[in-house]
């Protein structure tokens, strides 16, 4: 996530998610969706920039096209980075346009 100029903040992920499916809670009742977090943590980032990182994995195409298993959403700790990941075990990505 880039910074815009501005100073990257210690950050709560978990809570950035946490308030990206507050916002979309109508399409994750609407679709039955279940959303599973293995303990994100604090990170050095902009929390406006994860809240809407988490929104864009979860709303397209995760919720609309979720299948049974709950989407899950994970972070990885990189030498000075994180990695996030969204698994929905979904309709996936032709091979043509992965």
């Amino acid at each position: 996530m880039g910074t815009h100029g501005r100073r990257p903040q210690q950050t709560d992920a978990g809570a950035a998610l946490k308030q990206a499916m507050a916002n979309l809670q109508a399409s994750i009742r609407e679709s039955g969706a279940q959303i599973v977090s293995d303990g994100l943590a604090y990170g050095l980032f902009r929390r406006r920039a994860a809240l809407q990182l988490f929104q864009n994995l979860l709303a397209t195409p995760s919720i609309p096209q979720r299948a049974a298993a709950p989407i899950q959403v994970s972070a990885v700790r990189l030498d000075d980075s994180w990695r996030f990941a969204v698994a929905d075990n979904g309709i996936g990505i032709e091979p043509q346009y992965a």
